[in-house]
C-alpha cells in the first residue's frame, strides 16, 4: 500500500544524526507536555532533584522534547532555566514526520483520547524517546518523564562504566511489559525470537539510559524493513492495520538484541539499581516513604507515577525537605 501524506508534513530521515561526543558525558532527555495535568506541575521537582543529586560533570546537555505548541512554555520555565546544563527544547515536529492530528488518523479507535484512551500523543511520546537520538551528541542519553525524581548523589560511573550503560535488567515476564508488546516488536523488527525465545533479562521502563547508536539502528531497521513510509508512520500503521501493539522499550531492546549490541552497550546493575518501583501502581503513593527513598543508596531514581493518583501538592510536600540545596543528608 502506498504511503499517504497530508499537506505540510515533513519527512524525517532517521539516519540523519550528529556525531556523538563520546562516553565521558551523557545527555538528559525529558519527554513532557503541558497538557499532562498530573505530570507537568512536577517538572520543577524533577529539575531540582537532578541539579542536587546528579554530578554536574556527568551531563553534556539537557533536551526537553515536547509538542510544538509547548516549546515557548518550556523555554521560559524557570525551573529548567535554573539548571546548570545547557538546555535545548525540541519540538515534536523536529523528530516525527506527522502532526498529532494526522497521527490520530492512523491510531486505533480504542486509543483515541475522546474514547477514553491516551490518544496519539501517547505513542508519539514513545517514539520521540527513540527518535531524539538523531539529535543527541553523546553515546548515551538518560530518558526521563515528569514524575521521576533523583534521590541519591550520582556520578557518571554509576550510570555508564566501561562504555556500557546501566539498564534495569528485569525478567522477561516483568509485569510492566506485556508479552504481546515483545511479540509485536519481534515481528516488526524481524528479530526471529532474539528476545522472545530466550527470555533473558530485559530493559525496564522510564527512567532508562539508551544508546544513541541502538536507537538510530532501531529507526533505520524499521525504515528498511517497512519501506515506502517513514519509520514512525510505519509503526503507527502496523498498530492500526496489523494490531502490533509495540512500545518504545520493547522496540529498543529487540533492536539491541538483533543488532548484537545489547550486551556490548548495556550492563545489568552491580550494586546500584537504576530505579525503584514502590510508587508505580495505582494508589501505591499512599504508602510511599520519602525519607526511606532519599536515604536508600541502592537506587538512583524513584518514580511516583503521575497516573497513579498522587496529588501534585502532596508529592511536593513530601519531597521538599530533601531537595533543599543545603541539605547534606545524602553524602
Amino acid at each position: 500500500m502506498a504511503s499517504q501524506w497530508w499537506p505540510g508534513e515533513r519527512t524525517i530521515a532517521p539516519a540523519t544524526a550528529a556525531t556523538t561526543a563520546g562516553t565521558d558525558k551523557l545527555t538528559i532527555v525529558l519527554a513532557a507536555r503541558t497538557h499532562d495535568e498530573n505530570g507537568f506541575p512536577r517538572v520543577p521537582l524533577l529539575a531540582r532533584s537532578l541539579t542536587k543529586f546528579l554530578a554536574y560533570e556527568a551531563v553534556l546537555e539537557m533536551l526537553v522534547v515536547c509538542p510544538d505548541s509547548d516549546v515557548g512554555t518550556f523555554q521560559r520555565l524557570n525551573a529548567l532555566r535554573a539548571m546548570r546544563w545547557p538546555l535545548r527544547v525540541v519540538p515534536d515536529s523536529a523528530l516525527l514526520s506527522l502532526s498529532e492530528h494526522n497521527f490520530e488518523r492512523v491510531t486505533p479507535a480504542e486509543e483515541w483520547a475522546v474514547g477514553g484512551g491516551r490518544g496519539a500523543n501517547y505513542r508519539m511520546q514513545m517514539l520521540t524517546k527513540i527518535s531524539v537520538a538523531s539529535l543527541v551528541r553523546s553515546d548515551f542519553y538518560l530518558v526521563l518523564d515528569c514524575d521521576v525524581l533523583a534521590t541519591r548523589r550520582t556520578q557518571l560511573s554509576d550510570l555508564v562504566r566501561g562504555g556500557k550503560a546501566l539498564y534495569a535488567a528485569k525478567p522477561f515476564e516483568y509485569e510492566r511489559h506485556r508479552r504481546t508488546w515483545w511479540t509485536a516488536a519481534d515481528r516488526i523488527l524481524q528479530a526471529r525470537g532474539c528476545v522472545t525465545n530466550f527470555r533473558g533479562s530485559v530493559i525496564g521502563v522510564t527512567p532508562a539510559i539508551l544508546s544513541t547508536n541502538i536507537s538510530r539502528g532501531a529507526m533505520a531497521r524499521v525504515g528498511a524493513l517497512h519501506s515506502g513510509r517513514t519509520w514512525d508512520e510505519s509503526l503507527f500503521r502496523l498498530r492500526l492495520d496489523e494490531g502490533l501493539d509495540w512500545t518504545e522499550y520493547t522496540l529498543y531492546w529487540t533492536a539491541a538484541c538483533v543488532l548484537g549490541l545489547a550486551e556490548t552497550l548495556h550492563t545489568p546493575p552491580h550494586g546500584v539499581e537504576l530505579y525503584e518501583e514502590s510508587a508505580f501502581d495505582w494508589g501505591a503513593w499512599q504508602a510511599w516513604d520519602a525519607a526511606r527513598a532519599f536515604a536508600d543508596d541502592s537506587f538512583v531514581f524513584t518514580v511516583i507515577q503521575s497516573i497513579g493518583g498522587a496529588p501534585t501538592d502532596w508529592v511536593a510536600e513530601q519531597v521538599e525537605p530533601f531537595l533543599k540545596v543545603n541539605d547534606s543528608s545524602r553524602g
